[in-house]
């Protein structure tokens, strides 16, 4: 039986999946999500990969959504491949702890305004805020 006041979260990343909502309080939202990709290539040889030897679960702050902070928590996969080395999986879009769309928007942001006023709208330190 689903709730009736669910409903699915649509994040817009290309190649990211959303797992499952965490945390949906008022002050904050905590989303685990995904690579859609089950495979990497590996950064020895070259050949594709699916075998996961570990996962690491990644925080990224991403654009606030009705006006609270949100973190992705990104599973990061470390595949093994057979030549004996391990790579791990990477995506553009959440490198680090800003999104892209997060860092490219605190840009805009901070060209209209201060760095110290941009860094309180989106709760984060004066150094993240920095472009």
């Amino acid at each position: 039986m689903t709730a009736k006041d669910v409903m699915p979260i649509r994040l817009g990343l290309p190649g990211i999946q959303v797992h499952q909502v965490l945390l949906d309080e008022p002050h904050a939202l905590h989303v685990a999500v995904g690579r859609i990709a089950g495979w990497v290539r590996c950064s020895a040889c070259g050949h594709k990969t699916r075998r996961v030897h570990q996962t690491i679960d990644t925080r990224v702050r991403d654009l606030p959504i009705s006006g609270r902070p949100v973190t992705l928590v990104f599973a990061k996969r470390r595949f093994a491949c057979a030549c004996g080395t391990t790579t791990t999986e990477s995506d553009e879009t959440l490198e680090g702890h800003l999104s892209l769309r997060l860092r490219r928007h605190l840009v805009t942001e901070v060209i209209d305004s201060t760095v110290a006023a941009t860094a309180r709208r989106h709760q984060l330190g004066w150094h993240r805020s920095w472009p």
